[in-house]
């Protein structure tokens, strides 16, 4: 199966049978059916784009709105407070990069006031942003990896400090 059929598929908290895998757990949000969607039209967008530039305007069109407003609002030194904040075309290009990207959805799952993302091999913490950007707060977050549970250690979180329209 591809990854892009695991996006739509797997949406059970299904785990890879094999290798490592990073968990995102997110809990106590509102709308989560929603960011768990936008967070799927994401990677997908990313995955069917491939050949875009990461400097095209087009991605502005073609991520969530959500994404791309929250973004268009930050200025540099939001980029500077809160570490795990990256532009468009640093997104795309991260993600567009295999030396970094040591990752591929596997599955999903919605909770009672939240949802799990499972993803094969190791997530970097730098993709927090799929769900930050949509205005979910660091201390939503818990993250499992090798079977250890944490939450993302930020020096400034830019939700608890600016106020965003969306």
């Amino acid at each position: 199966m591809t990854e892009l059929q695991r996006i739509t598929s797997n949406n059970n908290g299904e785990k890879p049978s094999t290798g490592e895998y990073t968990i995102f757990t997110i809990e106590q949000i509102d709308n989560p059916y929603e960011i768990l969607e936008n967070c799927k039209k994401i990677v997908s967008v990313l995955l069917t784009h491939k050949e875009l530039k990461p400097d095209s305007e087009k991605w502005k069109s073609l991520l969530p709105d959500r994404v791309v407003k929250f973004i268009n609002q930050l200025d540099d030194l939001d980029y500077g407070n809160d570490e795990y904040l990256f532009s468009i075309p640093s997104i795309v290009s991260s993600f567009q990069n295999s030396k970094i990207r040591k990752w591929e959805w596997y599955s999903s799952k919605l909770t009672e006031s939240g949802f799990e993302i499972t993803f094969n091999g190791w997530c970097s913490f730098k993709n927090y942003w799929m769900i930050h950007c949509q205005m979910v707060p660091y201390s939503k977050f818990h993250i499992e990896e090798l079977e250890s549970m944490f939450q993302p250690r930020v020096y400034k979180d830019v939700i608890t400090y600016k106020e965003f329209t969306l």
